[in-house]
């Protein structure tokens, strides 16, 4: 495991960078990205707390264009 930073400009999250952990040796067979969940900042909190599903599909309509 290393440390890295969250540098993406994703739909909703307006954000710098953001303190992570990449763990490389899991069973996923990629890196997974774990966010700190001390840093303070809507994108973690959605990370951990997760959002309803309505809120998903508003965002995956945004990304397609519906």
């Amino acid at each position: 495991m290393y440390f890295g930073w969250l540098a993406n400009d994703l739909p909703d999250y307006d954000y710098d960078s953001i303190p992570t952990n990449v763990e490389v040796d899991n069973s996923l067979g990629r890196p997974l990205i774990l966010p700190h969940s001390s840093h303070d900042d809507r994108f973690v909190k959605d990370y951990y707390d997760g959002i309803s599903k309505e809120e998903a599909e508003r965002r995956i309509n945004v990304v397609l264009g519906n």
